[in-house]
């Protein structure tokens, strides 16, 4: 079931639309892509009016990102004393997402639609943030413990982890898996002259 934790708070009639509300966004996504996709087949779709679709999502964006969102739990920055494992663990997460329905076929489709749409690329943005803060915050506890050189630039050495991910399984069309992400850090650790 599309939800999140929020959701709980919620009456459970509310819960239940809103589940509903955000199946129906990846049904409309897989069939129609974003750029088609309209609130009020999302509201029939849900069995819902589309007052409602509106009472919780201001736009068509903010309730796409928001499925999004449900469709894989955010990684988490795990902090073992290890950070080569910790960030094994974080694109692990990665690579199994990236293999899995709907969210590996849903989300080229959003970033070509964010190059059109403003405010889809502005939620698409803090969306992103929110994924690659774990990654960030396993290679800054590892410049802090001298693990990394100091000059170690942080975002860049996050899209050299994450890049390649999205780089073999959409372009090579090889789902990356549990050895690819391990190799894929060793290697990444090495050039960034990780002790």
């Amino acid at each position: 079931m599309l939800t999140k934790p929020a959701d709980a708070d919620l009456d459970p009639r509310v819960a239940r639309s809103r589940a509903k509300i955000r199946a129906a966004v990846v049904d409309r996504l897989c069939t129609d892509g974003y750029e088609a996709m309209a609130m009020e087949a999302i509201a029939e779709a849900a069995g819902v009016g589309k007052a409602t679709v509106y009472r919780h999502w201001s736009s068509k964006a903010e309730l796409t990102v928001d499925t999004l969102s449900c469709l894989k739990d955010p990684p988490v920055a795990p902090d073992t004393g290890d950070s080569v494992h910790d960030l094994q663990v974080i694109i692990r997460h990665m690579c199994t997402a990236m293999s899995s329905q709907p969210w590996s076929g849903l989300f080229p489709t959003l970033i070509d639609a964010a190059m059109r749409d403003p405010d889809l690329a502005a939620h698409l943005e803090r969306f992103r943030d929110g994924r690659r803060a774990p990654i960030v915050a396993v290679l800054t506890r590892a410049i802090d413990r001298g693990e990394l050189p100091a000059d170690v630039d942080v975002q860049q050495a996050v899209d050299q982890l994450a890049g390649p991910v999205f780089y073999r399984r959409f372009v090579m069309a090889a789902p990356p898996d549990e050895a690819y992400a391990e190799r894929l850090v060793a290697a990444v650790w090495r050039g960034l002259g990780g002790s």
